[in-house]
């Protein structure tokens, strides 16, 4: 059987509640909101040209409109991936992007744009491992004379990370730990790019960063609690009873946020300590969190029904939260 390395995992019983339909499904002018995070992609065509792509972007926005900042009558209505292109002369401009709802409401992002036929010179190449990422980079690019940067990530079978605005951190996470060579190639208007290198060791995180998600708060009659701090648990569990695993245990503490910790997993058991009577519930919730696992299988033993289990695909690095249905 396939040995896992480490799994985290804070679990306890707890019931779901709804909403009344016409609570959800209220009048959607009224809770609107304006489009958010307005931004643009804007690429400029290295032939000294001045001919400039823009393609805006926005949470909430379904159809945009571009202000060059040159003096030029603003763009028609776009919608959402559709991009205007516009020539520049050589300066420095400021580019309004308009960003409409369907409620009608709108948003306007001012965003610089610097367009200039020389070759750019980089002022800033920043390279830092990504604080919640195993394997995870944080790279950040400033340049005169530049619109966008390209990251070579020095990895075989690796695909470069292209166009990226300046001044943007563009994260990314390689698939092994390892030291790297990133170069940034950074363009403008010119023909002639500016590129450098880093060299880059990657850090593997082996355990949780940030806690897990947190739950609704219930009351002590719609919950029975396995593990977890912020409710009166159940009594007599054993998290690591004896049935021949070779799984490792102990307890991790996070800046006083403790979880369970498995590691040399094969596989691992909880023992209530006893028959639960569970029939007024509906979900077994808990969250998981693993460097390296894509899936882990959990069983719920029932006296009534016996085992069964569901197959719990895992993201690396990030919290997996899950609901089982008792009833079911």
């Amino acid at each position: 059987m396939k040995k896992f390395k480490h799994i985290f995992l804070a679990l306890f019983l707890v019931t779901a509640f709804s909403c009344e339909e016409d609570e959800v499904f209220q009048n959607f002018a009224q809770d609107a909101s304006a489009p958010e995070n307005i931004g643009a992609l804007m690429t400029v065509t290295q032939d000294n040209s001045g001919l400039v792509s823009i393609t805006p972007y926005g949470d909430g926005a379904s159809s945009f409109q571009i202000e060059f900042g040159d003096g030029s009558e603003i763009s028609e209505t776009m919608g959402v991936g559709s991009s205007a292109e516009h020539t520049y002369s050589e300066g420095d401009y400021t580019v309004n992007v308009h960003a409409m709802n369907s409620a009608g409401m709108k948003t306007t992002e001012a965003l610089p744009l610097s367009v200039s036929f020389q070759a750019p010179m980089i002022t800033q190449f920043d390279v830092a491992a990504d604080p919640l990422v195993s394997n995870g980079v944080q790279v950040t690019v400033n340049a005169d004379y530049a619109v966008t940067f390209d990251i070579q990530t020095g990895a075989e079978g690796m695909s470069d990370i292209v166009d990226n605005q300046i001044g943007s951190t563009v994260s990314f996470a390689y698939d092994t730990q390892g030291t790297y060579t990133i170069t940034v190639i950074v363009k403008g208007g010119a023909i002639e790019t500016t590129s450098d290198t880093f060299e880059f060791t990657s850090v593997e995180i082996q355990s949780p960063v940030i806690s897990a998600p947190d739950v609704p708060n219930r009351n002590s009659s719609d919950y029975l609690a396995i593990y977890a701090q912020d409710y009166e648990e159940l009594t007599g569990i054993d998290f690591y009873p004896n049935w021949g695993q070779s799984t490792l245990f102990s307890e991790y503490d996070l800046d006083g946020d403790k979880m369970l910790q498995y590691s040399n997993m094969n596989y691992q058991g909880v023992d209530f300590g006893g028959p639960q009577d569970v029939s007024g519930f509906e979900f077994l919730h808990f969250d998981l969190w693993t460097p390296d696992m894509a899936s882990i299988q959990v069983y719920a033993i029932s006296s009534s029904t016996g085992e069964q289990f569901i197959d719990v695909p895992m993201t690396a690095s990030e919290w997996t939260s899950v609901d089982i249905p008792l009833q079911s």
